[in-house]
């Protein structure tokens, strides 16, 4: 299973962070060329970062799920579920 490392949580705060800035500059309005440029190389760089970390997070979902079918346990969506109709919820 690969680590998540500290570099993946940056990532991710660097990315929110960055989207904040852009949707503030925006709702402010009065973007030049020079900084809608700006603004696409960094989404573009995040783009990037995000999906690093989606790819990450998808191997630690299969590998949970490999792992579940394993012990022949139903996995946690379908736990969920299962407890939830048990409880009378839907």
């Amino acid at each position: 299973m690969t680590p998540v490392t500290s570099r993946h949580i940056d990532d991710m705060f660097d990315a929110c962070a960055t989207l904040q800035m852009i949707s503030q500059a925006l709702s402010e309005g009065d973007i030049g060329d020079k900084e809608a440029g700006d603004m696409s190389w960094l989404l573009g760089s995040m783009k990037k970062r995000i999906v690093e970390v989606i790819h990450l997070l998808e191997n630690i979902q299969a590998d949970q799920q490999a792992e579940s079918d394993r012990e022949g346990s139903p996995p946690r969506s379908e736990a969920r579920s299962v407890e939830k109709s048990n409880n009378g919820e839907n």
